[in-house]
């Protein structure tokens, strides 16, 4: 069904539960404009990474849609769907399966039967652009923490999607690969959402803030405007971002 407006991507009146037991999404509502770059916050257990699953189409939701370019996802176009979302997960170890970590980037190329060259293209265009072309050959199981999550990265920009999904991309790194990261997604252009804690990260590579509490959305506001209302992240269970925090206390 095709329903025309602006937006990429739009949660109308989400509900998801699982075997009919309580809401784990509660009505949730909200659009997303080309080249937004959201963060999606919460507490554990706040509905955050459900959200994702249900994009991606992981999960049907209980009721309401999602509408992705002006389609509400169906069967019919969960896969065209898919490839327009790159998904970069919140363990890598689950993404990345093959022997190197080429063979991952160019898993579904090749299933597209693409050729070899355009196959490497694919993979040389990916990791050079997150300057990472030296991962190329390299077997993932054997890569540190931070080189597996730009190896991620990689596999969802394999398909150059018009959206790009992180679920916790700074998780298990140390400082020096959550700079690289930080700097990196504030050199991407794409649409992107991504999950965290880490309000730090979210605070210097987003520009607009969505607050999930008890799988309900209670807060949709810029990045300034939510983590500089301190009564809000209270009530949310969350902090204040150190830099924040840091720069309020030297006032």
């Amino acid at each position: 069904m095709l329903i025309l407006n602006r937006n990429i991507i739009e949660f109308k009146n989400v509900n998801y539960s699982y075997n009919n037991d309580s809401l784990q999404i509660n009505d949730i509502s909200f659009a997303v404009s080309k080249n937004e770059r959201i963060g999606i916050i919460g507490a554990n257990g706040a509905g955050k990474s459900t959200l994702l699953k249900l994009l991606l189409g992981l999960i049907k939701p209980t009721s309401g849609d999602i509408i992705f370019n002006n389609e509400i996802i169906d069967k019919k176009n969960l896969k065209m769907v898919r490839k327009k979302i790159g998904y970069a997960f919140q363990d890598p170890d689950n993404q990345l399966f093959m022997p190197t970590v080429y063979d991952d980037i160019t898993f579904t190329a090749k299933q597209e039967k693409k050729t070899e060259e355009e196959c490497f293209n694919i993979a040389n265009k990916v990791l050079r652009d997150i300057d990472a072309l030296y991962l190329m050959d390299k077997t993932p199981y054997k890569l540190s923490g931070g080189e597996k999550r730009l190896a991620s990265l990689a596999v969802a920009l394999s398909n150059n999607p018009e959206v790009l999904v992180l679920d916790e991309p700074t998780v298990g790194l140390d400082p020096r690969s959550r700079r690289k990261l930080i700097k990196l997604l504030n050199k991407r252009k794409e649409t992107f959402l991504l999950t965290t804690h880490d309000m730090d990260m979210a605070y210097e590579v987003c520009g607009r803030i969505i607050i999930f509490f008890n799988g309900r959305l209670i807060a949709d506001d810029s990045v300034n405007n939510i983590f500089n209302n301190e009564e809000l992240l209270t009530t949310s269970h969350l902090e204040m971002p150190l830099q924040l925090q840091y720069s309020k206390n030297n006032r």
